[in-house]
């Protein structure tokens, strides 16, 4: 393998267990990159356990995982080392390989394993909880059984993107981003952009800020916020909305101008500018090709990352506005119609249409499942990736918009109540 992977970061460990006896097995999710970019493809990994971050003894066997689908950088796996949790810290070694390929790459820092499966739980403890959960469902209260934190934004914010330690949300009443840490919502600082920021992505280094009141992007760097080499701001064409990173550029979506330009994500520079459907709002990276949401034109364009070619629009519900990939399939949501297209990515086949809340606006995937944010129920609905099956929904804040899957928490921008809502991705 010559191309850099990188695991950074540990996004989910739980112990998968009943109440009445202690499993061994657990849960882990990492993020892996290829490059600076979210891979996508299947790998086949190795993971060893040891006592000590460098050097150490290895503890139980070597496990063994192949062909695991490894979607816009998301990966889980379920491990199981036997007794090897005393209380004393654990750390995974990791190594990787493409499928099938001849040598596993190491993955550095080993990762530690966090104190979820060390808990050995007595039944009176476990009963205990079981116990408050029941009455929990008894009284019909769900929001308490769901893990939900709120953290104040801006004025009206309305993107949202994940830079691997922090939150970025767009506010469009009061021209900022606001910065927050995700693992604790801790605010890092807020940020002067352009006028009626919206969409918002991350480049690997830095973050870029469509706004839409002044036919602008806005990049800055994501370590503290300030411009990069003196620039901050590159023109683009009328009324720019949605914003997205293919590994090495970035795309922006112009509603008033029809088209999308591609800009060199090193300086801003404008390498092409195409046409599109009316009302370009969302869009999304499938590890080849742009997919745009056309929200007058009621369809999606696929354009060729490399070049702009265009390989057509495929139709879609009313209102198309945001998009989502999520390892195979393009999904879109239909602000008019009150549901989800998914299409198949590589050649826009229908796979099905599902229904939402009330004007869905935002989609992203979190390696399972789709989470839409839906603007006329102020709600998020989580939708089974595979089949489209509706599993959940859960009241956030007034008119959500954007949302970003952190690895381990679902981030939703709540353009109503000037706030994000946080909440996990298990519930």
């Amino acid at each position: 393998m010559t191309r850099k992977l990188t695991l950074i970061i540990l996004l989910n460990l739980f112990c998968v267990c009943v109440a009445m006896a202690q499993g061994t097995a657990f849960t882990y999710q990492g993020r892996l990159l290829d490059g600076a970019v979210p891979a996508t493809a299947n790998y086949d990994f190795e993971f060893r356990l040891f006592d000590a971050k460098i050097g150490g003894t290895q503890a139980g066997a070597t496990v063994q995982k192949l062909n695991v689908a490894v979607a816009s950088g998301i990966f889980t796996v379920t491990l199981d080392f036997g007794n090897q949790f005393p209380g004393a810290d654990r750390v995974l070694d990791i190594s990787v390989r493409t499928a099938g390929g001849d040598v596993f790459t190491p993955l550095n820092p080993r990762q530690l394993i966090t104190s979820a499966p060390h808990s050995i739980r007595s039944l009176n403890s476990a009963t205990a909880d079981t116990t408050t959960k029941l009455a929990l469902l008894g009284t019909l209260r769900w929001d308490l059984l769901k893990s939900q934190s709120t953290f104040s934004t801006g004025t009206g914010p309305f993107g949202v993107a994940f830079d691997g330690t922090n939150i970025w949300v767009t506010n469009y009443g009061s021209n900022t981003v606001t910065k927050r840490q995700a693992s604790d919502g801790a605010l890092q600082g807020e940020f002067n952009v352009g006028s009626g920021p919206q969409g918002v992505a991350f480049d690997g280094a830095n973050i870029w800020v469509a706004n839409s009141g002044s036919d602008t992007v806005t990049k800055l760097r994501a370590s503290d916020g300030a411009c990069v080499n003196g620039t901050c701001t590159v023109s683009v064409g009328t009324v720019p909305f949605g914003v997205a990173f293919d590994g090495a550029n970035i795309w922006v979506t112009n509603s008033g101008s029809a088209n999308v330009m591609k800009l060199r994500a090193s300086d801003g520079f404008v390498l092409g500018t195409f046409s599109v459907g009316a009302g370009p709002s969302g869009i999304a990276f499938d590890g080849a090709n742009m997919w745009v949401a056309n929200i007058s034109s009621n369809n999606v364009t696929k354009l060729r990352a490399s070049d702009g070619v265009n390989f057509g629009a495929f139709t879609t519900g009313t209102g198309p506005y945001g998009v989502a990939f999520d390892g195979a399939n393009i999904w879109v949501t239909n602000y008019g119609s009150n549901n989800v297209t998914k299409r198949l990515a590589v050649d826009g086949t229908l796979q099905g249409t599902f229904t939402t809340g009330i004007q869905p606006v935002g989609v992203v995937f979190d390696g399972a499942n789709i989470w839409v944010t839906n603007y006329g129920s102020n709600a998020v609905v989580k939708l089974r990736a595979s089949d489209g099956s509706y599993l959940d929904s859960l009241a956030v804040g007034t008119r959500p918009q954007g949302v970003v899957f952190d690895g381990t928490n679902i981030w939703v921008a709540n353009s109503g109540s000037n706030n994000v809502t946080r909440l996990s991705a298990g519930f």
